[in-house]
């Protein structure tokens, strides 16, 4: 009985759904000590232009590409340090990417 105990956890255990959170702290001229960049991809509270966030090489254009992962929610907020939230699932249905990119003055 203890064996089919374990067996049990472990099935549980692999089919249960991998999350993976990335938190991107966005590009801020304003109030990070780092080189000056053009305003439009230094404005920390503009995720969809930001450095870290909407360039074509960033995270978000990344997996919004990708034939193996699936945009499957988007949330925004105003006057929280978190802009907007986004979830991916891999095709496998097996991992959950989700990815908050916050301003980059907080």
């Amino acid at each position: 009985m203890k064996i089919l105990g374990v067996l049990c956890l472990t099935i549980v255990a692999v089919l249960a759904e991998k999350k993976i959170e990335v938190l991107v702290c966005l590009c801020d001229n304003k109030s990070q000590a780092i080189a000056k960049v053009d305003a439009a991809i230094g404005n920390g509270t503009d995720p969809a232009g930001n450095l870290y966030w909407g360039c074509s090489g960033d995270l978000s254009p990344y997996f919004k590409k990708s034939k193996k992962w699936k945009l499957i929610e988007t949330q925004t907020s105003k006057g929280n340090p978190i802009l907007v939230t986004l979830k991916f699932r891999h095709h496998t249905g097996k991992v959950t990417l989700v990815v908050p990119p916050y301003r980059g003055a907080k």
